[in-house]
């Protein structure tokens, strides 16, 4: 006998991928319910069973994951598991047992661990309505092996704008690197990259500067494609960058646990292990000299020297 109301089930995702050993899937089940005719239905319960195994028929081997909920418009309906934990009831809010002509009413279920078995899972719907004994109704889901499934096409705008190369070395004598910046996107978009404001050959999704920038630059691509503009960055680092103008620190150091040079107001200092040495206009601080051929003083005062030719430095008239 004909169901008194009206049964679709939707999946999300859709088409729905049975699991795999490495990627397990879960899904969310909608039974979208609709009062097609033109008198009113009284309805008292509706009870939803979900297979469950690990056979192909069976949508799921762990039906004490699933969620039940009503979406929208509910009217106080609810809808919740039975003590067979496979099978859910729905009963109508107090006062809103009748379904009017067009009328929809939703029901959930949520975070439903899908079985590896790929093939066609059948829901149970059964309905007991005011005037009927109890009408069945059957809904297929379909489970596709996870390979089957097409990854979703990508949107048509600019996107992924990287360098080829991250860290680019412009010191090497023979064939010093340039960057080149790529990027996916429509072909028929106009393309700017700032700062320097180049652009490519029409068609093409890649440039390079005519001189490799002497240190890290951050570039910009902007993109105008139907009235739209987008605007994508990325960094380029150089492995030996050039500062035209100096660099003001005031320390460096190779890594840490090295050497390092300290920069204070009137002197240079500098630190191997927990010693110190200190290098100012005409001095020289510091706990041990070693010179492998001479040193040259008018004065010298030190706890330890270790040289071969001490030479005291001549007095020039």
């Amino acid at each position: 006998m004909t169901t008194a109301l009206h049964y679709q089930v939707l999946t999300h995702p859709h088409p729905l991928p049975a699991s795999t050993p490495t990627t397990p899937s879960t899904a969310t089940t909608y039974i979208i319910i609709t009062n097609h005719n033109a008198a009113t239905v009284t309805w008292k319960k509706i009870l939803v069973t979900v297979p469950t195994g690990d056979k192909p028929k069976d949508l799921t081997n762990n039906p004490d994951s699933i969620r039940p909920g009503v979406q929208g418009e509910a009217h106080g309906a609810q809808f919740s598991r039975t003590r067979n934990n496979n099978i859910f009831e729905a009963i109508p809010g107090k006062g809103f047992d009748k379904m009017l002509q067009g009328q929809v009413l939703v029901l959930q279920l949520g975070n439903i661990s899908i079985n590896a078995s790929d093939g066609l899972s059948v829901l149970t719907i059964d309905e007991l309505t005011e005037v009927a004994t109890t009408r069945h109704a059957s809904l297929g889901i379909l489970k596709l092996p996870a390979d089957d499934i097409p990854a979703p096409p990508q949107p048509d705008i600019p996107r992924n704008f990287h360098p080829e190369k991250q860290l680019i070395d412009t010191t090497r004598k023979q064939e010093p690197e340039n960057v080149k910046l790529l990027w996916n996107g429509p072909r028929d978009a106009e393309y700017t990259i700032l700062p320097d404001g180049g652009t490519p050959q029409e068609g093409e999704q890649s440039w390079s500067p005519k001189m490799p920038p002497a240190r890290d630059t951050t570039y910009t691509l902007k993109a105008t494609h139907r009235d739209k503009t987008y605007y994508l960055t990325t960094t380029v680092h150089i492995r030996k960058p050039t500062y035209e103008e100096g660099v003001y620190v005031p320390e460096l150091q190779w890594k840490p646990g090295e050497p390092w040079i300290h920069f204070a107001e009137d002197r240079v200092e500098i630190r191997v292990g927990q010693g110190w040495s200190k290098l100012s206009a005409g001095t020289v601080d510091t706990t041990t000299v070693i010179a492998e051929e001479e040193i040259q003083a008018s004065k010298l005062s030190a706890t330890t020297v270790a040289t071969q030719n001490l030479m005291p430095l001549q007095e020039t008239e």
